[in-house]
């Protein structure tokens, strides 16, 4: 290493290898053209051997040089770099071990072939990156650390040319992956903002990718999509209005134009199909109107027709199959309520049979009627109570009996209920109830006799034997037996009342 310094020291003026002009050729391209070295005049001599020697090896760097000079030309003024390359050094500074030569030629084919792959990715970035024109100052850096490898290699260092060739093509092979990474979100971004239709972000996406790589196919297709924009916006914004009007007619026809200048717009095939279901669905309320129209009317018969005939050709139409479930449904309440206001109309006018046989028709329609399960009960217990009125309204007095007071109540309490659907309940219940207030009063009764009678009030005690008894009763019918031995037996049936006169029993007719 101390020789080669030497050597360089001997060289005069800049280095020959300074500024390389750059023609891009291949690397398998091995031109044999490079500047010309001037030898050093301060006293250097050195053998004809060694200054063949050293020709050969300065021709070899000169072709190295040139290759990557050429390669960096590609990156335009920002991507150039100057390479010093020192003359060469006499031959027995060469001279290395042969083992160590070994390694170094190893070294050197190893970075021709780093160097290789470097330009090939450099030329891909050339073509198809833009240059890597979109981070210049990052390229910059890893020009740069392929550059010093240059350096490095014509001073035939050729392991450290070799890791710096290695570093900076890792290095640009990570800088196009990043921006084969950044198109893919900024394509993402693109899609995304286009369905959005925000054009502005969609603008900014679609020139990120231009900028990293032009011409895209991807990026065409959406810079047309850009371009449509303003128009699909406006018929998708006019499909909108003619909708909330119910035009689906002009709705549709602003949407199918949308699709065919834009068939990529998100959700627009949707959006047809919802039109075309809601004309349809149109055209079917159209019809299923009729039915509904005579079902609101209660022509209950023409609705269940009209929506019978429906169902035909659409059996699984829901309006349609409730419309006719409410048809039927309605038909039979108002059946029912036929039924009911007829049951209820033969109560109220004393006509228990007829009642009963309407209460039983609105049952066979529907068990759960409570209606008609009432009007059943209240006629069984009301026949009984109407009899009970009658025989008691035809012959009051019975109600000196308890147990004829105790049964002209309940059967008041049963007219009473039955008295609002009956007007002659009503009118039973009435006279029931007078009569019933007037035999819970008391009047005084008396009973005259002989002081040998037995007296006896069936319904009330013995008496025994009196002259003049004295009582209060209420009114109504009793029976009194005198009784004496050796005299037929006396039985009387007296009416109980206001202002009654004194009643004689006495047995006197012997036997």
């Amino acid at each position: 290493m101390t020789d080669r310094n030497e050597t360089a020291s001997e060289v005069e003026g800049p280095s020959a290898f300074a500024n390389i002009a750059p023609t891009h050729p291949d690397l398998s391209r091995d031109k044999r053209v490079g500047p010309r070295y001037r030898r050093s005049r301060p006293g250097l001599r050195v053998s004809l051997q060694v200054s063949a020697l050293g020709a050969l090896l300065v021709a070899t760097v000169v072709i190295l040089v040139n290759v990557r000079g050429d390669r960096l030309g590609e990156t335009g003024a920002s991507g150039s770099s100057e390479v010093h390359v020192p003359p060469a050094e006499p031959a027995a500074a060469e001279r290395v071990e042969p083992f160590r030569d070994i390694q170094l030629e190893r070294a050197r084919d190893e970075a021709r072939e780093v160097l290789k792959e470097f330009s090939g990715l450099q030329t891909s970035m050339q073509r198809t990156y833009n240059g890597g024109s979109f981070d210049i100052e990052r390229l910059q850096g890893i020009l740069a650390t392929a550059s010093d490898g240059d350096v490095l290699f014509a001073e035939r260092d050729f392991e450290e040319a070799l890791t710096n060739y290695k570093q900076a093509t890792a290095s640009l092979r990570s800088f196009l992956a990043d921006a084969d990474q950044t198109v893919e979100s900024q394509l993402l971004l693109a899609d995304r903002h286009l369905n959005a239709r925000n054009e502005e972000s969609a603008r900014n996406a679609i020139d990120t990718i231009e900028a990293i790589r032009p011409g895209l196919t991807a990026s065409e297709e959406y810079m047309k999509r850009l371009a449509a924009l303003p128009e699909l916006r406006r018929l998708i914004r006019e499909a909108g209005r003619a909708e909330l009007r119910e035009d689906y007619g002009l709705a549709l026809s602003y949407l199918v134009d949308a699709r065919s200048l834009d068939p990529a717009t998100n959700g627009i095939s949707e959006r047809i199909t919802q039109m075309w279901e809601k004309i349809e669905d149109r055209r079917i309320r159209e019809r299923l109107s009729v039915a509904y129209t005579h079902l609101r009317n209660r022509r209950f018969d023409e609705a269940e027709r009209a929506f019978e005939t429906f169902l035909q050709a659409f059996p699984d139409n829901k309006s349609a199959l409730s419309g006719l479930q409410e048809t039927r449904q309605n038909r039979t309440a108002e059946e029912l309520q036929r039924l009911r206001d007829e049951a209820e109309a033969a109560e109220r006018s004393d006509q228990p049979v007829n009642a009963l046989v309407h209460y039983r028709k609105a049952l066979q329609i529907d068990a759960t009627l409570q209606f008609a399960k009432h009007g059943l009960e209240r006629l069984s217990t009301v026949g009984d109570a109407i009899a009970i009125a009658d025989r008691i309204l035809e012959d009051p007095h019975v109600l000196s009996s308890e147990s004829e007071l105790e049964a002209a109540r309940n059967a008041l309490t049963e007219l009473e209920v039955h008295s609002k659907f009956s007007a002659g309940s009503r009118s039973r219940a009435e006279s029931l109830g007078k009569l019933i207030i007037y035999h819970m009063r008391e009047f005084p009764l008396v009973l005259i006799s002989d002081n040998s009678t037995e007296v006896i009030l069936p319904s009330v005690q013995a008496l025994g034997s009196f002259a003049r008894f004295e009582a209060t009763l209420r009114p109504g019918r009793y029976t009194v037996i005198g009784s004496r031995d050796g005299y037929h037996d006396v039985r009387k049936e007296i009416i109980v009342g206001p202002n009654m006169p004194p009643v004689v029993i006495q047995c006197d007719k012997p036997i």
